[in-house]
């Protein structure tokens, strides 16, 4: 019975799962063998580029495998052979312990070529053997580029026009382990079976050389433009989907395949804080004029927000609304996003002097459980409902020109870190009556702890 051979994850090579334990065992498949060389951070190019290597030279050692097997063949054919099969396998080798393309084609090509280049003059043109000097130039356009093939080209393209030039001078060599049922005389270059390559040959091969590299050099540049202003267009889309969306929402939106994308988090934070009497003072200013100050204030919140891990979730006419503690949970949302908002009356405070302008924040937080998730398809949005959210959007509404007003449920957890004003009944719309005091500052920490630390 053949045993079976073990198989690692992915490649058959590669590492499993498991760490360095393999995987069920079973006989390689044909696809083990042609991803061999691939390592798990190749790109797709990368390992489109190693398949392609690892079976152009299986495909070239099956050819040369083959001639090596043909009966009546001399010793020195044979030789000849043997020896072009072991630079394939070398080939191999190279490839499987470097992992890369580049040092495969150094320690390949050269010395194929110089063996492809006396097979010439040894056997004439009559098999086909000029193709290594055709394909050499455009393999190097895509293992080393379009500047780097230029010599090879031009090596191949040389070679194309030498040989047929020294073949009429070569030596008349006779050697006893050449010969054969058709060449008795073991001629080495002047065998009855020799096919010689003219000149007008030779420049015809040259000719074909010299047409395929350009335009397969040329066919290249183009793809690579092409990839190039697609990868340009795609860092603009990757920037837009981070500026609308939370950084694991934009990662999962580019890897979707329409799932629906949404999560019940059980404690987070919502703020909406809104300019008082934006309206009026709007119908003062030019269009102009309200955009810019707009623009002005909701860019100084999104700094405030990256500085302190807030998402912002929206704006909504001179409304501005985030959240802390998800997509991505932290212990620490509350705090987060208390001192954030007592950043923000700040800032805006700076932001008057500065303007000259009347702006005053009203805000209003609060934590508890919500649902978050994408909506929309031609317009998608990433957006909070539950109870949490209607409770921080009416303490806002219902609170004081300046003041961030929270629940005293969320005061009592941030107690020993921030300070609070006494506590007030309020009524709210939808909810009535509730408990409430205002977020006032930040308690005095001692050195090297943080007053947003972990709740």
């Amino acid at each position: 019975m053949r045993p079976a051979l073990p198989r690692l994850a992915h490649s058959g090579f590669g590492e499993s799962p498991m760490g360095t334990e393999l995987a069920v065992s079973r006989v390689p498949a044909l696809r083990d063998v042609i991803t061999f060389a691939q390592s798990p951070g190749d790109d797709i190019r990368t390992r489109d580029l190693k398949a392609m290597s690892t079976v152009t030279l299986l495909v070239i050692m099956g050819l040369s495998l083959s001639y090596w097997l043909l009966p009546g063949r001399s010793a020195f054919s044979q030789t000849f052979d043997a020896i072009i099969l072991l630079v394939e396998i070398t080939g191999l080798i190279v490839l499987y312990r470097t992992r890369s393309t580049t040092a495969l084609f150094y320690a390949f090509v050269p010395p194929y070529l110089a063996l492809m280049a006396f097979f010439v003059t040894f056997n004439g043109s009559t098999e086909g053997d000029f193709m290594s000097f055709m394909a050499t130039p455009c393999a190097a356009v895509i293992v080393l580029g379009p500047r780097r093939s230029v010599p090879w080209f031009l090596l191949c393209l040389v070679t194309m026009i030498v040989l047929p030039l020294i073949d009429p001078v070569l030596p008349r060599i006779s050697l006893p382990s050449a010969v054969s049922p058709l060449n008795p005389e073991g001629l080495l270059f002047h065998s009855p079976w020799k096919k010689p390559i003219g000149p007008v040959e030779g420049i015809a091969f040259a000719t074909v050389v010299f047409v395929i590299y350009f335009l397969f050099r040329s066919v290249y540049m183009q793809l690579d433009r092409a990839k190039a202003a697609v990868e340009v267009e795609k860092a603009k889309v990757d920037r837009l989907m981070h500026a609308v969306f939370p950084a694991t929402i934009s990662a999962r939106l580019q890897e979707s395949t329409g799932e629906i994308i949404a999560q019940t988090h059980r404690d987070a934070t919502v703020l909406f804080a809104d300019i008082v009497d934006f309206t009026p003072l709007a119908s003062s200013l030019p269009a102009a004029g309200v955009v810019q100050h707009l623009d002005r204030i909701f860019t100084l919140i999104d700094t405030l927000s990256a500085k302190h891990g807030v998402e912002k979730i929206k704006t909504i006419g001179d409304a501005y609304m985030a959240v802390s503690g998800l997509p991505d949970p932290a212990t620490d949302h509350a705090a987060r996003m208390a001192a954030f908002a007592l950043d923000l009356r700040d800032e805006v405070h700076a932001f008057q002097r500065e303007a000259g302008n009347h702006f005053v924040m009203r805000i209003g937080l609060t934590s508890g459980p919500v649902i978050a998730g994408i909506i929309g398809q031609s317009k998608p949005s990433y957006d909070v409902w539950g109870n949490t959210v209607n409770m921080a959007g009416r303490l806002e509404s219902h609170g004081q020109p300046d003041q961030i007003q929270v629940t005293t449920e969320f005061a009592a957890q941030l107690a020993d870190r921030f300070t609070f004003s006494p506590p007030h009944q309020i009524a709210l719309k939808g909810i009535g009556t509730v408990e409430a005091c205002f977020l006032t500052g930040m308690r005095a920490v001692p050195d090297g702890a943080s007053a947003t630390g972990g709740a």
